[in-house]
């Protein structure tokens, strides 16, 4: 038995060592709220020699959504009726026209 380690030499170590690695993420990997298919999938993931721990533990941690207060959520809505109001509420045409010709000219958020 020693004399095929021997003949095996380090390679054997790495590869033992990553397939120790990947039972403990397969048991944790088994434990987490995912779908039976990524469980499986992750499992055979795992068990590729050397990258395959690495693989499937950098795909199962997923960071999740960031907090309510850092997400931008400006381009959920638009605010097309806000910026267009005073055109619409203005009674004399050629104000309305004139406000509206300075709107479709220039917005405020466009590059120069």
């Amino acid at each position: 038995m020693t004399e095929l380690i021997e003949k095996l030499g380090a390679g054997l170590w790495v590869i033992l060592a990553s397939e120790v690695v990947a039972v403990f993420l397969i048991a944790r990997f088994w434990r987490l709220r995912l779908h039976w298919f990524e469980k499986c999938a992750l499992t055979v993931l795992a068990l590729v020699p050397v990258v395959g721990p690495f693989f499937a533990w950098w795909l199962c941690h997923d960071p999740g959504p960031a907090p309510p207060s850092l997400q931008d959520r400006s381009g959920m809505r638009t605010n097309v009726y806000d910026r267009w109001r005073d055109v619409f509420e203005e009674p004399d045409p050629e104000v309305r026209k004139q406000k509206a010709r300075l709107l479709r000219d220039v917005h405020p958020g466009d590059p120069p």
